[in-house]
């Protein structure tokens, strides 16, 4: 089960995606129940900008992220990546309020079929990393 759902959140292009985790304490790391991927932008691409972009997130007793920040990665990266992180739900913690995490979202290009087309889905990685790619395959000009 837990594996067909992952899989369904690699096939999911609109970046939406189910995870199938066991309940943790309140003490333990939050619980991804959903996780959006960022898009990977056409000018981000052809600057070449790729790479690692942490984002660190702020979670509410009800599983709701309150707030996001780039702590670091490409600034051409920030924009989708802070709209992602905020898409985020965890499982409720009743009295936690302001949980912080930080997500790891790293984005690959691949020019001139270095990459099948058909990989360019985001990859989610349990429990707080996406890797995106996007390859010259794919590009409508």
């Amino acid at each position: 089960m837990r594996l067909m759902l992952i899989a369904i959140g690699v096939l999911c292009s609109a970046g939406f995606a189910a995870f199938d985790a066991k309940p943790t304490k309140a003490s333990d790391s939050p619980t991804v129940v959903a996780a959006a991927a960022p898009v990977y932008s056409m000018m981000a691409f052809q600057m070449k900008a790729h790479g690692d972009v942490i984002v660190e997130i702020k979670i509410n007793s009800t599983g709701d992220v309150v707030s996001a920040a780039m702590v670091q990665g490409h600034e051409l990266l920030r924009a989708p990546s802070v709209q992602a992180a905020r898409r985020w739900k965890f499982e409720p913690a009743e009295g936690l309020d302001n949980r912080v995490v930080k997500l790891t979202f790293s984005f690959k290009a691949f020019y001139k079929g270095s990459k099948p087309e058909a990989e360019d889905t985001p990859v989610f990685y349990p429990p707080y990393k996406v890797e995106v790619s996007k390859s010259l395959a794919t590009i409508d000009y």
